[in-house]
């Protein structure tokens, strides 16, 4: 019988080897950051760690490749989340 404590391990191994993998960036980064999700959804279900799965949750999105974002503006645009501008000054004097 295989403990829990052995399914993460591996889910952690295989989560490392899909984030650098030199092919298929896009789709294998994205299936990574949902197991990783749902491995933090269990731990805020079943361990009383606080606030650890939320921001660990929050943070994931940071390890998704920019291709993943723009095929995601579309809907983002037809959702009405397309009128956002960010403004630089580039050459500011602080």
């Amino acid at each position: 019988m295989m403990r829990i404590t052995y399914v993460v391990w591996y889910f952690q191994h295989v989560v490392v080897a899909l984030l650098f993998a030199p092919v298929y960036t896009v789709s294998l980064r994205a299936i990574a950051v949902v197991i990783l999700m749902l491995l933090h959804l269990s731990y805020a279900l079943t361990l009383s760690v606080g606030t650890f799965s939320w921001i660990g949750t929050a943070s994931l999105p940071a390890l998704l490749p920019p291709a993943f974002f723009d095929a995601l503006h579309p809907y983002a645009v037809r959702w009405g989340f397309g009128g956002v501008r960010i403004y630089y000054d580039g050459d500011c004097g602080f």
